[in-house]
């Protein structure tokens, strides 16, 4: 017993990290969220303001969110990144990118389909942080009749 009262005492190694200070999950989203109020990423986190200096500053706006829409073209496909207001809808996305995109783009903003991560949602449903708004194009054809089609061919060609 003595021996061990002179030796550390060694923590299991979960418990060990557990008591380690963690670094941000996300290092970008930290800083671009300190870029936003440069008075704050100026120095006032470092100590360089005083109490009063921090008080002053002006309530922090609530963070906006940034979604993505997408509309594909069997030649191209087309990503318009957007940033958003925290109520917005998938609505106001589509407004956004279609004012990003400009007038030469023949997309069918006001007549397709439209969903969030490939499942179909209506314009006026909310989207959230990271969605991406996909704009549908119609099918060119009946998909059974096209498989027909192809396996005629195919029959005739053997």
């Amino acid at each position: 017993m003595a021996a061990d009262a002179g030796r550390r005492r060694q923590l299991p190694r979960r418990a060990r990290d557990a008591l380690c200070v963690q670094e941000p999950a996300d290092r970008d989203a930290l800083r671009a969220a300190l870029r936003r109020d440069a008075r704050i990423a100026g120095g006032c986190l470092r100590g360089a303001c005083p109490l009063e200096a921090v008080s002053a500053l002006p309530p922090a706006a609530p963070p906006g969110k940034r979604c993505l829409v997408a509309y594909a073209t069997r030649e191209r496909q087309y990503l318009w990144s957007v940033e958003l207001s925290p109520e917005a809808s998938i609505l106001d996305a589509l407004i956004a990118a279609r004012a990003a995109a400009g007038p030469s783009l023949d997309i069918p903003w006001d007549s397709a389909a439209v969903g969030i991560f490939g499942e179909r949602r209506a314009r006026a449903d909310r989207c959230a942080d990271g969605d991406r708004i996909e704009l549908y194009r119609a099918l060119r054809g009946d998909p059974r009749e096209q498989r027909r089609q192809r396996v005629a061919r195919e029959r005739r060609g053997r």
